[in-house]
């Protein structure tokens, strides 16, 4: 993987706990509504896929839980049936007071 990519997806994962933590006072927020928001900065995604993949990075690293909305066994996994939450780690992490994740961007480091 080279360099450039990495640094891309640590930048995209803080993006996605800075809107977590924006969403905190209304709960959960939808995947789609993220990936909405991600699709209009500079670094945008490539896709659901890489969307569900940085979450789930969050998500293992302890950093966000993630809610599986769907209704029916019939309906596909997405972005559309998913939906994250910052933990209180995550919120450290971005507040400075949890120690440095290497695989979010962080201006300590």
């Amino acid at each position: 993987m080279d360099e450039v990519k990495i640094k891309r997806e640590k930048r995209l994962r803080r993006a996605m706990l800075e809107i977590m933590e924006a969403a905190k006072a209304s709960g959960w927020i939808r995947g789609r509504m993220i990936a909405d928001i991600l699709d209009g900065q500079p670094d945008g995604i490539e896709g659901d896929a890489e969307l569900m993949s940085l979450g789930t990075d969050l998500v293992n690293l302890g950093l966000a839980v993630r809610k599986d909305l769907r209704t029916l066994q019939s309906q596909r996994a997405g972005l559309d049936y998913l939906a994250y939450e910052i933990t209180a780690r995550g919120t450290g992490l971005l507040a400075g007071t949890e120690p440095v994740c290497g695989l979010v961007a962080d201006e300590r480091i």
